[in-house]
């Protein structure tokens, strides 16, 4: 497997201090942007937004949110249509709260809302030379992933299981570390229109993803 210093397509924004990932690489820090914040109630837990990200027409396709009665689980939601490089700065965002908060150890992915498909060859390049290697690098032990079922959702997740589970083999091995444990999650459906999922059926499924991260 190639060298993991993956250079990032889109560094819009993005300059001063670097984030050190050991051999697994460096990139451009994020500014937190918190100006619109947000929060959710997982169960117990009430997770309060760290960052958000907005399209030009404001519409917001990522949250980072974290929980005191929950201090080891980074909880994401994407929605909508995410380009290369929402993903790139997304994913970025992770890898820098989990180097800087060591009490961080799990990961919850919410694609509930996600209309799109994302697993586009650049995307991939992305994931298995920067995103993967850098979660294994900063110690990530679990990660839930709840499942949007738009038709081209479904498709990215079934090639997202394997490409994670494939890779996860192969950088276990290069970088010498334990790799993290990947549990994939059915949420609501959502058709090819996008009309709105079932609220309830999404609310049980971030319960159990997060019962599978406290186990």
């Amino acid at each position: 497997m190639e060298g993991f210093n993956y250079v990032r397509k889109s560094l819009a924004g993005r300059t001063g201090n670097k984030v050190d990932l050991g051999q697994a690489g460096s990139f451009f820090e994020i500014k937190t942007d918190n100006s619109d914040p947000e929060e959710e109630r997982i169960d117990g837990a009430l997770f309060r937004s760290i960052h958000c990200m907005k399209t030009v027409s404001n519409y917001r396709i990522f949250t980072a949110l974290k929980s005191d009665e929950a201090p080891s689980v980074l909880f994401i939601i994407w929605r909508d249509f995410p380009y290369l490089w929402h993903i790139e700065e997304g994913g970025d965002l992770m890898l820098q709260e989990f180097k800087k908060d060591t009490a961080l150890k799990y990961l919850l992915v919410d694609n509930t809302f996600v209309k799109s498909g994302w697993m586009k060859d650049n995307v991939i390049e992305y994931l298995n030379h920067g995103w993967y290697p850098g979660l294994i690098e900063v110690g990530v032990e679990k990660f839930v992933h709840l499942q949007a079922k738009s038709a081209l959702g479904a498709n990215s997740f079934e090639e997202f299981e394997k490409d994670v589970n494939k890779a996860m083999g192969d950088l276990a091995k290069t970088m010498r570390k334990e790799p993290f444990k990947y549990y994939p999650v059915k949420t609501s459906e959502i058709n090819d229109k996008g009309e709105q999922v079932d609220l309830n059926l999404r609310k049980l499924s971030l319960k159990a993803g997060l019962e599978i991260l406290n186990k």
